[in-house]
C-alpha cells in the first residue's frame, strides 16, 4: 500500500507531486503515486522533486557537489578512489544515514559530458527544426556560469535535450525522453518572467521561451499528438505577438544609416522605441544590443509563422496567426535572412529590408512584390513565402468549395502566383550544381515541396467536385504530386540522406501519397477496356510503387524524426 507523508490535514506546501502542481489539483502526497494520478491513470507522470521535501536551493547545492565529485572522477579515472556517497545534510535520518546514489538523468542539469553530447547532436539538426537563434552566440552562452542571467533558459535547454534524446539511436538515452519532456513543460511556466522594458535578461528569457515553444510544437506534431502541438504553437504565436515581433518597423530604428558600422546598431537613435516595437504588446522587449540580436528577433518571429502556417494546414486546423490590421496583428516585420548574414550588415542594408508600406506578407500574396528582390530571396524568406502560399491555398480552397463558381477567379490568381514563385526557384535538377551548402539544398527541397503541395491543396477540392469524366483538376494534382515524388527520390538518393530533414516534409509526402492512391483506386474502379484507361492505371501503379519504395527508405532511415503511416 502506498504510504503518505502526512496525516489528514492540508498537505504542506511543496510536497505535492509535479503532475498535480502542473494541473493545479489538490494532491494528497501519497507515495509512490498520489490518489489524483491513480484516478486519472497518470501514474508514470506522478513524480516528486525529491524524497525528503528539500527546497530547490538545497537540491541545487547537493547536485553541484555531486557533479564536482563526478568531474574529478572522470578527469582522473586511474587515481580517483571509488565514488563516495555524500551525506545529505537536509535528510531526516540519523547521522549515519546515506542517500542512494543519483543517476545522471536525475540531476537538474545533465553532467557536462552528456549535456555537451546532446547539444552537439541538436546543433547539427537545428536548421531543420526551426531554431532561429544565432548558433555561435548560443554556444558561447553555454559557457557562462549556471546561474548567470544570460545563460540559456532551462526551458530551452530541456527542449534541446528532449529533441536530441528523441532522435538518438542510443537506447540508454531514449528511455529517458519523458524526463526531459516533463522538465521542459514545467520550466516553461517560469519562462516569461517579469521585468522592465530595459531588462535585457527578460528580453532573452522571452525569446528563449518562444524558441522553446516552437521546438515543442514541432516535437508533438511529429509524434502525431496534434492537440498538444497546437497548444504550443498557439503559445508561440501569442508570445510573439505580445512581444510585438510581428511589427518591427524602420521608423523606430534609424536616423543616419550611412554612418553605421557593419554589425552594430550605431545608427539607432531611439533605443527605448526598439523595446516598444509592438505598441499594443503585452511584453515590451529591451532594445537589441546589436544587429545579431535584432536578427534573432526577426528570425524567431518567422519561425513561429512557419510552424503555425505549415502545421495548422497539415493537420486541417485554422491558423492562429491572423495577418489583420483591425485586430492589431498585421505583419510588418521584414523578411528573414540567414543568421550568419546579419553579422555582415550595416544599417543601410537593414533599412532596405523593410517593405516600403509594411504589410510584408499581404503585399507578397497580392503580387505587389518582386520575386527576385535580394532580401526576399534569402532561403529563410523563401521558406516563409512558401509557407504563406501553402496556408493561403488551403484557405482559398475551402472558400471556393463553399462559394462555388463565383470564387474561381481567386483560385486562378493564386495558382499563377504559386506557379511564378516555383519558377523563380533553383530547378530541382540544378540544386546540387548551383547550391553548395547542404543546408540550403535541403531548404530548397522543402520550399519546392511546399509550393507543389499548395497547388494540390488548391485543386484537390475542385477535383473532388468535378463531374465524372472531367480529369483536368485531378491531373493538375497528379503533376504536382509527381514533383513531390521527385523531391523525395532526390533527397533519399543524396550522400547526406541519412541526416534529418525538416519534419514538415513527412506531411507533404503523405499529401502526394493520398493523391496517387485515391486516384489509382478511382481509376481501377472506372477503367474501361480501352488503351488509354489501361495506360492511366499502369502509370499510376508505377508512381505508387516508386512512392512506396521511397517511403520505405525513409522509414528504414528515420530522417523525418517522425513515424510515417502505411498508406497502402
Amino acid at each position: 500500500m502506498a504510504n503518505t507523508s502526512q496525516g489528514d490535514g492540508a498537505l504542506q506546501r511543496g510536497r505535492a507531486c509535479l503532475s498535480c502542481r502542473r494541473r493545479k489539483m489538490r494532491c494528497d502526497g501519497a507515495r509512490p503515486f498520489c490518489t489524483q494520478c491513480i484516478r486519472g491513470g497518470r501514474q508514470e507522470d506522478c513524480e516528486y522533486t525529491d524524497n525528503q521535501g528539500r527546497t530547490r536551493t538545497q537540491v541545487l547545492e547537493e547536485n553541484v557537489a555531486r557533479l564536482q565529485a563526478r568531474i574529478q572522477e572522470l578527469e582522473n579515472p586511474d587515481t580517483t578512489a571509488p565514488p563516495v556517497l555524500l551525506h545529505d545534510p537536509y535528510g531526516t535520518g540519523g547521522a549515519g544515514s546515506v542517500p542512494a546514489a543519483m543517476a545522471w538523468w536525475e540531476f537538474e542539469e545533465p553532467p557536462a559530458h552528456i549535456s555537451n553530447l546532446l547539444i552537439k547532436e541538436f546543433i547539427s539538426r537545428a536548421p531543420r527544426l526551426g531554431f532561429a537563434l544565432n548558433i555561435p552566440r548560443f554556444l558561447a552562452s553555454l559557457n557562462l556560469p549556471t546561474l548567470h542571467p544570460l545563460r540559456p533558459h532551462a526551458a530551452l535547454l530541456h527542449v534541446i535535450y528532449l529533441w536530441s534524446v528523441h532522435l538518438s539511436s542510443n537506447s540508454e538515452l531514449v528511455q529517458h525522453e519523458h524526463v526531459f519532456l516533463q522538465r521542459a513543460v514545467l520550466a516553461l511556466q517560469d519562462a516569461i518572467g517579469s521585468g522592465t522594458a530595459n531588462d535585457a535578461t527578460i528580453a532573452q528569457k522571452r525569446l528563449h521561451a518562444m524558441q522553446a515553444e516552437v521546438l515543442l510544437a514541432i516535437y508533438f506534431f511529429c509524434l502525431g499528438r496534434y492537440l498538444e502541438g497546437r497548444y504550443h504553437a498557439n503559445a508561440a504565436v501569442s508570445l510573439a505577438v505580445s512581444c510585438g515581433l510581428h511589427r518591427i518597423k524602420p521608423e523606430l530604428l534609424f536616423s543616419a544609416p550611412a554612418q553605421a558600422v557593419p554589425g552594430s546598431l550605431s545608427a539607432f537613435t531611439n533605443f527605448a522605441a526598439l523595446g516598444a516595437i509592438g505598441e499594443l504588446g503585452l511584453f515590451d522587449l529591451a532594445a537589441p544590443a546589436d544587429v545579431i540580436e535584432l536578427g534573432e528577433r526577426i528570425n524567431a518571429f518567422w519561425a513561429v509563422f512557419c510552424v503555425d502556417k505549415c502545421w495548422s494546414t497539415a493537420v486541417g486546423s485554422p491558423s492562429f496567426l491572423v495577418d489583420d490590421a483591425t485586430s492589431g496583428t498585421r505583419i510588418e516585420t521584414p523578411w528573414p535572412l540567414n543568421s550568419e548574414d546579419y553579422e555582415m550588415l550595416g544599417a543601410d542594408v537593414i533599412a532596405s529590408m523593410f517593405p516600403p508600406s509594411g504589410q510584408t506578407v499581404q503585399r507578397f500574396l497580392s503580387g505587389q512584390t518582386s520575386l527576385d528582390d535580394v532580401i526576399g530571396s534569402s532561403y529563410p524568406a523563401l521558406r516563409v513565402k512558401a509557407s504563406a502560399l501553402y496556408e493561403r491555398a488551403a484557405r482559398v480552397a475551402s472558400v471556393v468549395s463553399a462559394a462555388g463558381p463565383n470564387a474561381q477567379g481567386e483560385t486562378l490568381d493564386l495558382a499563377r502566383l504559386i506557379t511564378n514563385f516555383a519558377r523563380s526557384l533553383v530547378p530541382l535538377d540544378n540544386i546540387t550544381s548551383q547550391v553548395e551548402n547542404v543546408n540550403h539544398q535541403q531548404d530548397l527541397l522543402v520550399i519546392h515541396s511546399l509550393a507543389h503541395s499548395a497547388m494540390i491543396r488548391l485543386y484537390s477540392v475542385r477535383a473532388s467536385a468535378a463531374p465524372g469524366g472531367d480529369l483536368r483538376d485531378i491531373n493538375v494534382c497528379l503533376i504536382h504530386a509527381g514533383e513531390i515524388l521527385r523531391v523525395m527520390e532526390f533527397l533519399l538518393n543524396q550522400d547526406h540522406s541519412s541526416d534529418m530533414v525538416d519534419p514538415i516534409l513527412g506531411a507533404l509526402w503523405m499529401t502526394a501519397a493520398q493523391i496517387f492512391v485515391q486516384e489509382l483506386a478511382r481509376a481501377r474502379a472506372t477503367a474501361g477496356q480501352d488503351a488509354s484507361s489501361r495506360a492511366r492505371v499502369e502509370a499510376l501503379e508505377r508512381n505508387v510503387d516508386r512512392l512506396s519504395a521511397a517511403l520505405s527508405n525513409a522509414v528504414v532511415r528515420p530522417i523525418l524524426g517522425m513515424p510515417l503511416p502505411s498508406f497502402i
